[in-house]
């Protein structure tokens, strides 16, 4: 890493960790390793060069240009993402104003579980939810989501789809099974995917679920969603 290019920056994660995650889903042919490099200064673009990945393919050049950024090969061989995500500090990320600390939390005593196998998407949605009131436990796939919700009480869940161990979709599935098995009211669940497409919302709501998120999404969809849950419940 450059020096000033790991300062904080508005973008958006959920694509940029998509587009990553399949950059580096396995080596190019022939490469013995894989190499990051970010770069930029404050003032500037973030620039991440990758070698020894393979030719992106057009999913990955979908997300690029939804960022509004480029994707190019480089005289080396490698490949550089030229993002316009511009620096920032830690005040104005999705807290929001200073004044919103005063306004009434809207989740104040309510309990929220969430999953993600993504340490970044686990935090951005922590800083989404923060002064809200609501008390987060995250994990990390859906074999722990399903450990929380026996052993706590919680009165939401929003659990990505893909996860490692238990996917999100078999994990509340087994707890529909078990609320059933136990005469419980079924918990409100948001199933929070990059996976979005009509099918898939099918097999989510055949499966259990109450509501969805298309990754990525902003602060205020998550926080209507909730709501329209509690208001439903």
């Amino acid at each position: 890493m450059a020096l000033g290019a790991g300062k904080l920056r508005r973008g958006d994660p959920f694509r940029l960790r998509e587009t990553l995650d399949l950059l580096l889903e396995k080596p190019a042919d022939g490469a013995e390793t894989v190499r990051l490099f970010f770069s930029g200064r404050p003032e500037r673009p973030l620039t991440i060069e990758l070698s020894g990945v393979p030719p992106p393919t057009s999913r990955i050049r979908e997300l690029v240009a939804r960022m509004r950024g480029k994707i190019e090969d480089t005289p080396s061989g490698s490949i550089r993402l030229t993002l316009p995500f511009g620096t920032t500090d830690s005040s104005s990320l999705v807290r929001g104003p200073a004044s919103s600390t005063t306004a009434p939390a809207p989740f104040a005593g309510l309990r929220f579980l969430i999953a993600d196998d993504s340490p970044t998407n686990l935090m951005v949605m922590r800083e989404m939810l923060a002064n809200t009131g609501a008390t987060i436990t995250s994990v990390s796939n859906g074999a722990q989501a399903l450990e929380a919700w026996r052993n706590s009480p919680l009165d939401m869940l929003l659990l990505d789809i893909a996860m490692p161990v238990m996917d999100g979709l078999t994990a509340l599935r087994t707890i529909r099974a078990e609320e059933n098995d136990r005469g419980l009211a079924p918990i409100p669940a948001v199933a929070v995917t990059a996976n979005a497409l009509s099918h898939q919302l099918d097999e989510y709501v055949a499966g259990g679920f109450d509501s969805h998120l298309a990754k990525p999404f902003r602060r205020q969809q998550l926080i209507d969603t909730i709501s329209a849950l509690r208001e439903r419940a």
